[in-house]
């Protein structure tokens, strides 16, 4: 299904499909009608468009990427051992060496591990949820259109049939 939306709307719907924080850029040229003020938008495109576009989505998926970055951090073996030196002091001490390892214990990776693939788990889930916010955002803006078209397509059909 395809409609034909003045300039103005079609800008008023896109920039609802944005939540309002949508740079407006010229449509696509498969978009374009004859008509150098409509734009042909079909739902699919809309959606498309929003999920191309929209800020909110795209902070998700930066927020998924942050969370698969923890998780690798979480996974990795932390404890490195470290060397101290100091120098020997007046009283005729010599130079002291010490060499320590953090030992983890009582299964601490894999509870860091685990919080980690929760935090992932979590994270695709609102990132699934923000998309189902937009693409219902989009389709309500979409239909709304097509019903406020519909009424001037029936006047026209029967002021056309008499």
């Amino acid at each position: 299904m395809y409609v034909c939306l003045s300039r103005v709307f079609a800008r008023a719907v896109i920039t609802a499909i944005a939540a309002g924080r949508l740079v407006a850029q010229p449509p696509a040229p498969a978009m374009r009608t004859a008509e150098p003020d409509t734009l042909r938008l079909t739902v699919e495109d809309a959606r498309a468009l929003a999920q191309r576009q929209n800020p909110d989505l795209a902070v998700a998926s930066l927020d998924v990427a942050i969370a698969q970055g923890q998780l690798r951090q979480a996974r990795a073996i932390r404890a490195n051992p470290f060397l101290d030196v100091l120098a020997g002091g007046p009283g005729g001490t010599g130079p002291e060496l010490s060499l320590a390892q953090e030992v983890e214990v009582a299964g601490q990776r894999g509870l860091r591990t685990a919080a980690a693939e929760a935090e992932l788990t979590r994270t695709r889930f609102t990132t699934a949820d923000r998309t189902r916010l937009v693409i219902h955002a989009v389709d309500r803006a979409f239909y709304t259109g097509v019903r406020r078209q519909s009424p001037r397509r029936t006047v026209a059909r029967r002021a056309g049939a008499e």
